[in-house]
């Protein structure tokens, strides 16, 4: 699979497919390759990432292997027998033609092993999808205030929201009794209303700003207090009457 040119110049004799890459990064994983073909598959993996990360898998693969091996040191007369087992022309292991023909008997079944384990391995499994969440919604870098009276000047109720908060709360004093539920709405300059949906008609209620809501509660933003039905709250629009408006100011 590795070119043979002598100037190193091209990596690949021809196009591989995806499985002899494989199978070349397990043989430069295992250190299979040497002297020119190292050095060009080495280059192979510094320029292409997508080896590269073949190459790991493979090191990671037989880092496996390589932790339940036991390491054993031979005794003399173990190469004692394979050099009777040599031809007697043969300089042995460590160096000459037939050893080099041992060692490529020995590469070749490692090789053909990799083969297997490329075509009997499962189908890499795809990464999670990526959540992305919704960001928070924008709040105020500083507190504002808004308190909407009737026609009489009598305070309705208050509303309040502090800096880095994401909450709008609200004190009911005096909502008139009347057929609907209080409605709390957003009126940006030249906007239509958005609903910051109902509160309690009596005490305390917090409104949790969520999504584009929280772009609108700026200063000098208007507020109003509608009654509206209970059901299909926050309502697209208002239909009832407005009983109170009030602007948003920094505190």
């Amino acid at each position: 699979m590795v070119s043979n040119s002598s100037n190193g110049a091209s990596i690949m004799a021809e196009p591989m497919s995806p499985e002899e890459r494989a199978l070349l990064a397990g043989e430069l994983s295992l250190g299979l390759l040497s002297g020119e073909d190292r050095l060009v598959t080495e280059r192979l993996r510094a320029e292409d990432s997508v080896f590269a990360a073949e190459v790991d898998a493979w090191d990671a693969r037989f880092a496996g292997f390589y932790g339940e091996i036991v390491p054993v040191t031979p005794e003399g007369r173990v190469w004692s027998a394979v050099e009777q087992r040599l031809p007697a022309n043969d300089p042995g292991p460590a160096g000459g033609a037939g050893g080099w023909k041992w060692a490529t008997a020995g590469f070749a079944g490692i090789a053909a092993a990799l083969a297997v384990m490329l075509v009997t391995r499962p189908d890499p499994v795809a990464p999670p999808p990526v959540v992305v969440a919704e960001a928070p919604a924008p709040v105020p870098s500083e507190t504002l205030i808004a308190q909407i009276n009737d026609g009489d000047g009598a305070s309705m109720l208050a509303v309040r929201i502090d800096p880095g908060d994401g909450v709008l709360r609200v004190r009911a004093m005096a909502i008139p009794p009347s057929a609907g539920e209080p409605e709390l709405w957003v009126i940006p300059a030249g906007g239509a209303p958005t609903s910051l949906g109902l509160i309690a008609r009596e005490g305390g209620s917090e409104v949790r700003l969520a999504g584009d809501v929280g772009r609108l509660i700026t200063d000098g933003a208007t507020l109003a207090l509608t009654l509206e039905p209970a059901d299909g709250a926050p309502h697209a629009a208002p239909t009832g009457d407005v009983l109170g408006t009030a602007r948003l100011t920094r505190l």
